[in-house]
């Protein structure tokens, strides 16, 4: 019976695989940030093989909060770019966690509490969410907003929201933030790499804004969900048949 579930289940993963592709960044501009912030200058992610598939919705693992570190911000809109969370079920509603005169090494604590209220650095924002389940966001100065869910930003000729976060995973590699000391980069921390102006004309490198989130991960895809349902149905139909 556990072969059954693996199977079904893998056979479904298999097939969300096939449909997920990756982004398409231009130059060695985002490795060579990610080999920056490494003590020993390398890397062990790979900014092209190594992105995340599941990278649209999020949620808080730690009760305290969530803590952000800007890493970079290389865009021509640094001084006016913003940055922050949107209620998933509701784009509009959204909390921001960095402004444009924030700098490499400032960081933010965001926490949700059981109400939904959103706090920053532990105060207050006025703003609820629906629950602590979220988005990230960059707004341009430019007059632009870009989500975590591509399916929210301008379609390309595919039909297909386009991608302007790329996300990544951390290995274990020792890493040095601007302003603090040496520490590793754990699996509970990721690397949120964004693209800041229209794909049409960016420049693709994903450097316009980096930043590293921790005490986060990403919800699972309502597809990955239904096919873990499916096996488990298919669990219960085995075992309705050997009785």
């Amino acid at each position: 019976m556990k072969a059954l579930i693996k199977s079904v289940i893998a056979s479904g993963l298999l097939a969300l695989s096939g449909v997920a592709s990756a982004t398409i960044i231009q130059g060695d501009a985002l490795q060579g940030v990610l080999n920056d912030i490494t003590v020993d200058g390398d890397s062990s992610v790979n900014v092209h093989t190594d992105q995340m598939t599941n990278d649209q919705v999020w949620s808080l693992t730690a009760t305290g909060g969530a803590v952000a570190t800007l890493v970079i911000e290389l865009a021509g809109y640094a001084n006016i770019n913003s940055f922050g969370v949107y209620d998933y079920r509701d784009p509009l509603n959204a909390v921001e966690l960095f402004s444009g005169a924030h700098g490499a090494g400032d960081q933010a604590l965001l926490t949700i509490k059981a109400d939904g209220s959103v706090l920053v650095n532990f105060q207050d924002t006025g703003v609820n969410f629906y629950e602590d389940k979220f988005g990230f966001y960059l707004y341009s100065g430019a007059g632009e907003v870009f989500f975590s869910d591509s399916d929210l930003n301008d379609t390309n000729e595919a039909g297909e929201g386009d991608d302007h976060m790329v996300a990544y995973q951390g290995k274990g590699d020792k890493v040095q933030l601007p302003g603090y000391a040496p520490g590793s980069w754990t699996a509970d921390e990721y690397i949120l790499a964004w693209e800041d102006t229209p794909l049409d004309t960016a420049d693709k490198d994903y450097t316009d804004f980096v930043v590293m989130v921790e005490s986060v991960e990403p919800v699972p895809e309502p597809a990955i969900l239904a096919m873990l349902g499916l096996g488990l149905a298919a669990f219960g139909f085995v075992s309705r048949k050997r009785k």
